[in-house]
């Protein structure tokens, strides 16, 4: 049954269709929650404004004693999330933590790139702008490094999307993760996905 609610004379609510069904609306352009007041139900991504976070998916790898490439084209390091966009047109901000060693300057290494790729169902292809260049010199030098960095990919559709850290090298091996000193940093990725 159709049918308004009003407060000091005002419409608060418009109900319509059948008694048990239909729909209501609420029709005051303000509507103010106490502080000590409880709302249940499902918010509707719809109705949250521009920059809201709707989701994030994250991953942290268990085993980083070991990770390298000798290829100079970018090959998977393992660290991959996969997300389902809830909108056609959001922004992904891909954030990610990795190592690298240099064992010494005259094996170079410490000389590779990292770049994110996504895969939505149609191949790989390089996320714009994802790219760090790691490029260490020092003859006999022993060292341990812990690289983050973050790229922002808009998507086209709500397709199932897989991000991946990639990897390759310049010169000699490059190391990634934590291969000759253990779990010293958190090797993990991180996408959230914005709403526009």
């Amino acid at each position: 049954m159709a049918g308004q609610l009003k407060i000091g004379g005002n419409v608060i609510a418009t109900h319509a269709g059948s008694e048990g069904a239909g729909t209501v609306t609420l029709d005051s352009s303000t509507l103010t929650i106490g502080s000590n007041t409880t709302v249940q139900g499902q918010v509707q991504y719809s109705a949250l404004p521009v920059g809201t976070v709707i989701q994030t998916q994250t991953t942290t790898l268990s085993s980083t004693s070991t990770g390298g490439t000798t290829s100079t084209d970018h090959v998977s390091t393992g660290l991959a999330v996969t997300i389902t966009p809830k909108f056609s047109n959001s922004k992904m901000l891909i954030t990610w933590n990795s190592g690298s060693t240099h064992l010494n300057g005259s094996n170079d290494n410490c000389r590779g790139n990292f770049a994110i790729f996504k895969d939505s169902g149609s191949g790989n292809a390089m996320v714009p702008k994802s790219e760090a260049n790691i490029v260490v010199n020092g003859g006999g030098l022993v060292a341990y490094f812990n690289f983050s960095s973050q790229a922002i990919d808009t998507v086209s559709n709500t397709n199932a999307t897989t991000y991946t850290l990639m990897a390759k090298r310049y010169t000699g091996t490059f190391y990634y993760y934590n291969p000759y000193s253990g779990s010293i940093v958190d090797v993990c990725m991180s996408v959230m996905e914005i709403k526009q």
